[in-house]
């Protein structure tokens, strides 16, 4: 059995869960997007570049028209960025959140 398989006859709807991701835009985090909106989970990205996160979400909204996806600016080597999304997040309710990002 392929990895793909066993993702699409193991995984569970993500409906009516937020799920936040650092580094939402790189690789990994590109993925685990694609992958999480494909589950139906609403999605908040958490990641540096506004200007990536915002074509992300609009790619993403192009191949799944009811995600519902925000951007919160995080930059892990700028520890007001870092204060402020911390802050910003504690305004949510966030069922997991998935650090993938590093510095």
């Amino acid at each position: 059995m392929t990895a793909a398989a066993w993702i699409r006859r193991n995984a569970r709807s993500l409906s009516g869960k937020t799920v936040a991701v650092s580094g939402a835009t790189g690789g990994i985090g590109n993925a685990l997007c694609r992958h999480l909106a494909g589950l139906g989970a609403r999605l908040i990205l958490l990641d540096r570049n506004t200007e990536k996160s915002l074509s992300l979400i609009a790619q993403l909204q192009g191949e799944y028209p009811d995600l519902q996806a925000e951007h919160i600016h995080l930059d892990l080597v700028d520890m007001p960025s870092v204060d402020a999304a911390a802050r910003e997040l504690e305004t949510r309710a966030i069922d997991v959140l998935l650090l993938n990002a590093g510095a």
